[in-house]
């Protein structure tokens, strides 16, 4: 394995071979950095420099964000441009709980891997509690938006927007918690 430094003012790790005369991160000089030793199996760390759960959790967060604003645009427009801006709904709508699953499987992996198990990690637990919810309420916008009733287009749009107002606010507590759980990945102060 190759010889790790770790910066003493930023936390940052570099392959000591990498290392320049300053910290590619605070721009500490080289003097500033120490021997690291990796806690990280080095089987392990492979798996987590893929990053697929940092890269997965974007994509059902922007669909959160955008079905939440799409959910408003009744209020703005209608006829053809409504029309197309609720076929976009429908779309993201089928995509999002799809993408939620495809996250969680992911999350549940990288949470294996970077704490060696869930069940000690009350972060990691409520992560999952968060993440089952905002599944919940992609799949009820699901229904909902391919169950509309045009003659009750109040009552779909209002639900519409609970959902995926609730989806969102799951996206944001999801997000929150991740950056909590980030600190080991990234060590330091």
């Amino acid at each position: 394995m190759t010889p790790l430094v770790r910066c003493s003012v930023c936390g940052y790790i570099t392959a000591e071979g990498k290392l320049k005369d300053r910290c590619p991160a605070c721009g500490a000089p080289r003097a500033a950095f120490e021997a690291f030793i990796d806690p990280v199996s080095e089987q392990r760390r492979r798996f987590l420099n893929l990053n697929i759960h940092p890269a997965a959790i974007h994509f059902p967060q922007a669909f959160a964000t955008v079905l939440f604003a799409l959910s408003l645009t009744p209020l703005i427009f209608s006829g053809v441009l409504g029309e197309l801006f609720f076929s976009t709904e429908k779309v993201l709508a089928v995509v999002l709980p799809v993408a939620i699953a495809a996250t969680m499987l992911a999350g549940l992996l990288d949470g294996r891997a970077r704490f060696r198990g869930i069940r000690r990690s009350l972060i990691l637990k409520r992560k999952i509690v968060a993440a089952t919810l905002f599944f919940g309420f992609s799949l009820g916008l699901v229904a909902v938006t391919w169950l509309k009733d045009p003659a009750d287009s109040l009552v779909f749009n209002t639900w519409a927007g609970i959902l995926a107002l609730g989806a969102f606010a799951c996206s944001l507590a999801l997000g929150r918690l991740g950056a909590k759980v980030a600190g080991p990945i990234v060590p330091g102060d």
